[in-house]
């Protein structure tokens, strides 16, 4: 399911306004256990994503990434 957002107001709730993007994910990439990947993200060439991590914005070739949201903690 692809949404970006649901209203919380009761009248407003099928009022919305989805806009799907992909999700890119090259080569070699390695994702750890329950990972969440936001639309619109691209993971180079041989990126690792630590377990649990939040990734919400894309990351260059060879990095090692983790954490909530997800951020550099090193390199390939």
């Amino acid at each position: 399911m692809d949404s970006n957002f649901h209203n919380l107001a009761p009248e407003k709730r099928h009022e919305s306004d989805p806009r799907p993007e992909s999700v890119i994910i090259h080569d070699n990439v390695f994702i750890g256990n329950d990972v969440t990947i936001l639309k619109g993200v691209c993971l180079e060439e041989n990126v690792v994503v630590a377990a649990r991590s939040v990734v919400t914005k894309s990351f260059p070739k060879n990095s090692v990434i983790g954490g909530c949201p997800a951020v550099i903690i090193g390199k390939v």
